[in-house]
């Protein structure tokens, strides 16, 4: 068998000389959600790391400030109860202006709407003016 021969039965396959081509799954439609979840991610991933660095920070924080509680002689119990209160409502704040600042700024906004060329109106009187010049155009001319 030579080159060509081979390479020709090949892409031909035992169709009768239709050549094999990709058909892909009968009932999926467009990427799947395989796409969409993978687009979501993306929006919503750096939000997400900003979100843990606070808390880690926080967290710190509040190791810190137990720490010199526990020193400053105050139970343990207390210490931990009171800064992990304190770190909770820092983070809400915090929470809470970031998307304030989000949906005041540049995150959320409603886009105006195109405005039309030509009302209805407009478009109305525009024919009727041209019907009339008409009409006069053939009087002129009977």
């Amino acid at each position: 068998m030579e080159y060509e021969e081979y390479f020709d039965a090949r892409d031909t396959g035992s169709r009768g000389g239709i050549p094999r081509v990709f058909v892909g799954s009968p009932y999926q439609r467009g990427h799947g959600i395989g796409s969409f979840l993978d687009r979501l991610f993306k929006k919503i991933l750096p939000f997400l790391n900003k979100g843990a660095r606070a808390i880690g920070k926080e967290a710190l924080r509040a190791r810190i400030n137990v720490i010199e509680d526990v020193e400053n002689n105050k139970p343990l119990k207390k210490a931990v109860k009171s800064r992990l209160a304190e770190s909770r409502g820092n983070l809400k704040r915090k929470a809470k202006e970031k998307m304030n600042s989000l949906m005041r700024e540049s995150g959320y906004k409603k886009y105006p709407r195109n405005p039309r060329r030509f009302s209805f109106h407009s478009v109305v009187e525009i024919d009727v003016s041209r019907i009339i010049n008409d009409v006069e155009r053939s009087k002129e001319n009977h």
